[in-house]
């Protein structure tokens, strides 16, 4: 199947909700500036600050199209204060352990045509919280359609923490969605969850082998789905996105567009992908969807998640076809 076409299509949105979680989360900081360049002065312009971090841009774009969403993590200090009431703002659930410490501040420096992200660690979490939200993920997955575990892991996480957390999700009956990168995916992803999200850079480090032709990509996503993952998306940022069930692969591509910002935009794309796949529709389609949301997400300003209207504008110009 491919697509092109212009309506939104019309799913079911989940009658449970769809937890997140983001055991690393940021207060995400964008500072629009003059001109961007080492050595030099860098006059701000304009200052943006959001909550952040994979599983919390995640419930901000579910939110967006009426899902309920829950998000859970770690939180500390002035940071993780500014975080919750930034969260309460939007009407998300925020079901955090507190650890001590500081939440991180992710900066982006931006002139509108460059960008450089400076991420901070994270505060060291204790055995504890560790084990506190593990309990928070079993109790929270019995009620759920789906938990999206994102992002990587704060200092005093252990590698196979996403592991463990798949395992009992299943064993609580919701889907397992895991978008993060390095030993963390490599653990999770052999714990066979029903989604991963991998970009390019991830699968590459991942995998062994640079994704730089249509042939490595196949063989990406063939290794991939080896794992034992009923879906499997990768996304290519301006090459577009894959996606691959049941023996089949689609990719979506993308024309150029001016990119303002990419912070979010892979969160946009999995909330929506998820979305739809959890409204029934097939995975060809949830990923013209999910690819929209990417591309409408790179076109907003610092850590602003695209909205309905704004993902419905840029479905005509996204094509899928068959990889």
């Amino acid at each position: 199947m491919s697509h092109g076409g212009t309506t939104f299509p019309e799913f079911r949105v989940p009658e449970s909700p769809v937890i997140t979680v983001t055991p690393n989360p940021a207060l995400d900081r964008t500072l629009r500036v003059d001109e961007l360049s080492f050595g030099g002065i860098a006059r701000v312009q304009g200052v943006q600050e959001d909550p952040g971090g994979k599983g919390i841009n995640v419930s901000r774009v579910l939110r967006q199209f009426g899902c309920s969403t829950a998000a859970l993590g770690f939180l500390g200090g002035s940071a993780g204060r500014s975080l919750m009431d930034a969260m309460a703002k939007l009407a998300i659930d925020a079901d955090f352990i507190a650890v001590p410490g500081e939440t991180r501040i992710n900066l982006t420096l931006t002139d509108g045509e460059h960008e450089i992200k400076v991420n901070e660690p994270g505060p060291s979490v204790p055995p504890h919280a560790v084990d506190a939200l593990i309990a928070r993920v079993r109790q929270r997955a019995r009620e759920s359609s789906a938990v999206v575990l994102a992002g990587s892991l704060p200092p005093g996480v252990p590698v196979a923490f996403y592991a463990e957390l798949i395992r009992i999700i299943q064993d609580e009956g919701a889907k397992p969605v895991l978008d993060t990168a390095g030993p963390p995916l490599a653990h999770g992803g052999a714990a066979r969850p029903y989604l991963i999200k991998p970009n390019r850079r991830e699968a590459e480090a991942l995998l062994g082998i640079p994704l730089d032709t249509d042939d490595a990509i196949r063989e990406a996503v063939r290794r991939l789905s080896g794992y034992g993952i009923p879906i499997v998306a990768l996304s290519l940022g301006a090459g577009g996105a894959i996606c691959a069930c049941g023996g089949m692969a689609w990719r979506a591509e993308v024309p150029p567009v001016a990119v303002l910002s990419t912070v979010g935009s892979g969160d946009a794309f999995l909330a929506c992908l998820l979305l739809a796949l959890l409204g029934g529709v097939d995975p060809s389609t949830a990923l013209w969807v999910g690819t929209a949301a990417g591309l409408a997400s790179v076109t907003l300003p610092g850590s602003r998640l695209c909205t309905r209207a704004e993902l419905e504008r840029m479905l005509p110009l996204v094509r899928v076809r068959p990889l």
